[in-house]
């Protein structure tokens, strides 16, 4: 498998496209014999703030199954939820990247989305807020949003407190099970 690989830095993160090409191209050679004429944009999951460019994934960047089936790969640090989980920004980032890719290349018979957890919520928010961007999405393993989750993490932590400060010598609050009485989730012995 030979490609055509470029790295750099959109929107301050880190970026990757692969494509592949003949084994005799030169550097800027594409034949649509090698290269199918589709793209495949990694998103990538986990949780994080701050203000970092992030890592690569070397993994993400040269998904092979991809490229072997002739897909160019787009990557950037800017879709990892676990760089930031700022879907805005994010969303801007997967707008230059693709807008780099067609500067670049060509621009894509289409453009499939690929991702779970994290990287699943950006194809659901990217699809709805930049059409154009994304023409299908497969979420691998869905995770809803960010609201829903944390809110149950939240407010159990509060009840907890009630429960092992504030009544803490309430007798019931030593059987777990009786823990779901307020919390109203799942508790075990």
């Amino acid at each position: 498998l030979v490609v055509r690989w470029e790295r750099g830095t959109i929107n301050r993160f880190l970026y990757s496209m692969v494509t592949p090409v003949p084994y005799d191209a030169g550097p800027w050679d594409l034949e649509t014999d090698v290269w199918n004429r589709a793209v495949i944009f990694r998103f990538d999951g986990g949780v994080a703030i701050g203000h970092t460019q992030g890592s690569m994934s070397g993994s993400g960047m040269l998904y092979t199954d991809g490229l072997r089936r002739g897909y160019s790969v787009l990557y950037s640090s800017g879709t990892r939820t676990n760089t930031h989980y700022n879907l805005q920004l994010g969303g801007e980032t997967a707008l230059m990247v693709k807008e780099r890719f067609i500067e670049g290349f060509d621009v894509p018979r289409y453009t499939v989305a690929i991702g779970g957890s994290g990287g699943a919520i950006q194809q659901y928010v990217y699809a709805q807020n930049h059409p154009g961007l994304l023409d299908a999405g497969i979420p691998q393993y869905s995770y809803p949003d960010m609201v829903t989750q944390t809110v149950h993490v939240g407010d159990c932590e509060l009840m907890e407190h009630y429960m092992d400060v504030i009544d803490g010598a309430n007798p019931r609050w030593a059987t777990w099970t009786n823990r779901t009485l307020l919390e109203g989730m799942a508790a075990s012995n």
